[in-house]
């Protein structure tokens, strides 16, 4: 629940109220600002109990009292979420924007009080004297709609005072069973299963990594993001039976808390991602799950919170964090590759492509009957591990980092810096498992996070990716005069004969902005940035001095703001010609 926070509507957004001042609107603004208004009752001097109604503007909270004026109270803040302390206190996190930017901080609940709202004076917000009991209404009754958040209630790993606990067995969300008696027979076991099959290994060695994460995330004050995993491949090659395999490592794998199919609604998954802290979550049949925008789920998982979400009377909904690995099993990919060719896939989903995890039928039934009757046994051992040497973990995980940054070297592209986070944590994981006892192939781990970078080097290249949308937009196109387009005759390569080929196009900018961003690139600039730095984008006049943006004459249209890229190298565009709209010699 939140007070004037997330996007506003477009009507409140364009009012602006001086600060101390009013307004009078229309009536038909004043109806339609007083829709999403908060409605507060207090006594007037008479006596009587009187409504008042409370709006967020652009920049303050504004009263209107019945007419269509509204008096600016105090200045805008937002409430983003409200959390109960260890020691019982309540806190909430208030997000203020000034000319500086946006700034979040935690502040005691009574702040709101009328005693106290003189505090938020350090945050720069103010309070319109005379007003301060109504704004401590307003405030009071927002905060007290808000969903409160425990400190204590997160499943995985908490630090308190430099204590830290993993309270997943302990406060009873996870259990634990054994067949075999004793830790030592249980690992002898489970090494008989995984030893032949690498895939395995890397499944259990990468989902296990959230916990080596959020350790070092607590104990070390890194910044290691959430990521997923995505296990593609066919039905009959056990991507599912390993995704259990790697839940029970937890707990019983029926336990939904570890295991869930995607048959859900994305409200769902994101209440059992709320407050899970090194805890992995598994889900099932991916690509299938059609209520579900993967592609915003994903991303949600990497931004650790859910996208804001208004309630009816648009204040905010309380939103979930987390720090975890998800792992979600599907046939197909659960990420648009074609349309997602701005490299951000790559570093917020792994693909562990078309592995077959089991060697036959038998090797699959002694994995089914092992994960549905041993659990949990794994989970706790490493888990007492980490915190006892804990210490240590962030210079072995530098040291990881740095052997697969060493690996990926011949495959080094854009993005690996950044997925060599996570390789790092794979990695340090599949080592710390041998050293429990677990028989991790590290090599063969190693080996397939390898494999991964060089399956991103050949499908996001940010230049070649962005050049061909730009170049197929210009074939499409280039006779419609938002273009000018320039071609010659050369001889393609595997070709007797010549052809008339295009090598350049001067391309305006809000077309060039809206190919790319159908074609997956957020960051425009970023793309033409990278396809400037392999020598592809043409500057007007000489040197590099000159900014990336050209103004050229496109269809008598003087001075149009343009980036001109070429298609072919600088020695190929020499001897070529506009390829004017009205003798058209393209064929």
């Amino acid at each position: 629940m939140v007070a004037s926070s997330g996007p506003a509507t477009q009507t409140e957004d364009d009012l602006d109220i001086e600060i101390y001042a009013t307004a009078e609107v229309s009536d038909d603004l004043c109806q339609e600002l007083l829709t999403n208004a908060v409605c507060l009752e207090r006594m007037n001097n008479k006596g009587k109990l009187e409504k008042v109604y409370i709006i967020r503007t652009k920049t303050a909270f504004a009263m209107n009292e019945g007419d269509n004026t509204f008096t600016w109270i105090c200045t805008r803040f937002d409430l983003l979420h409200k959390k109960r302390e260890a020691n019982g206190e309540i806190k909430v996190e208030i997000q203020t924007t000034d000319d500086l930017g946006t700034t979040n901080k935690q502040v005691p609940a009574e702040y709101f009080t009328k005693a106290n709202l003189k505090e938020l004076s350090k945050y720069g917000i103010l309070v319109n004297p005379g007003y301060e009991l109504l704004v401590s209404m307003y405030l009071t009754k927002v905060m007290s709609m808000m969903h409160t958040e425990s400190a204590q209630q997160k499943l995985g790993f908490s630090m308190t005072k430099g204590v830290m606990q993993f309270n997943a067995y302990s406060e009873g969300e996870f259990t634990t069973q054994n067949t075999f008696g004793t830790d030592k027979e249980y690992l002898a076991a489970l090494n008989d299963l995984i030893r032949d099959s690498v895939p395995i290994q890397y499944v259990l060695s990468a989902s296990m990594s959230a916990a080596v994460m959020t350790v070092l995330n607590l104990d070390h004050h890194m910044k290691l993001r959430s990521y997923s995993i995505n296990m593609v491949g066919k039905s009959s090659t056990a991507k599912t039976l390993t995704s259990r395999l790697a839940a029970s490592m937890w707990t019983d794998p029926d336990n939904e808390k570890i295991f869930k199919s995607m048959h859900s609604t994305s409200n769902a998954l994101f209440k059992r991602l709320d407050g899970r802290f090194g805890v992995p979550m598994f889900l099932d049949e991916g690509k299938v799950a059609s209520d579900i925008n993967t592609e915003d789920f994903l991303i949600s998982i990497a931004n650790e919170r859910e996208k804001d979400r208004l309630n009816p009377d648009s204040t905010m909904k309380a939103t979930g964090t987390w720090n975890t690995i998800v792992v979600v099993t599907s046939e197909e990919h659960i990420h648009d590759k074609d349309a997602s060719q701005n490299g951000g896939p790559a570093v917020r989903v792994h693909n562990a492509e078309y592995f077959s995890y089991t060697l036959d039928s038998s090797h699959a039934d002694a994995i089914e009957d092992f994960a549905n009757n041993n659990y949990g046994v794994l989970g706790r051992i490493f888990t007492d591990w980490l915190i006892t040497h804990r210490k240590k973990l962030k210079e072995n995980y530098e040291k990881s980092k740095e052997i697969m940054r060493k690996m990926t070297s011949d495959s080094h592209n854009d993005y690996t810096e950044r997925v060599l986070k996570s390789y790092g944590l794979t990695f340090l994981t599949a080592k710390i498992l041998c050293k429990l006892g677990v028989e991790i192939n590290c090599e063969g781990v190693a080996e397939i996070m390898q494999e991964q970078n060089e399956m991103i080097s050949s499908e996001y290249n940010m230049s070649d990716n962005a050049l061909n949308a730009i170049k197929n937009y210009t074939i499409d196109h280039m006779f419609d005069g938002k273009l000018k387009v320039y071609t010659k005759k050369m001889k393609p390569a595997n070709s007797i004969s010549s052809e008339e080929i295009v090598t350049s196009v001067v391309m305006p900018v809000d077309v060039t902005k809206t190919i790319l961003a159908r074609a997956g690139f957020k960051d425009h600039k970023a793309a033409v940035r990278e396809i400037d730095r392999d020598g592809f984008l043409r500057r007007q006049g000489n040197g590099k001095r000159n900014g990336l943006v050209s103004k050229i004459t496109i269809n008598r249209v003087k001075d149009v703001p343009s980036y001109w890229f070429r298609f072919v190298s600088e020695d190929e565009c020499n001897g070529e010609r506009y390829c004017d709209i009205t003798d058209r010699p393209f064929n």
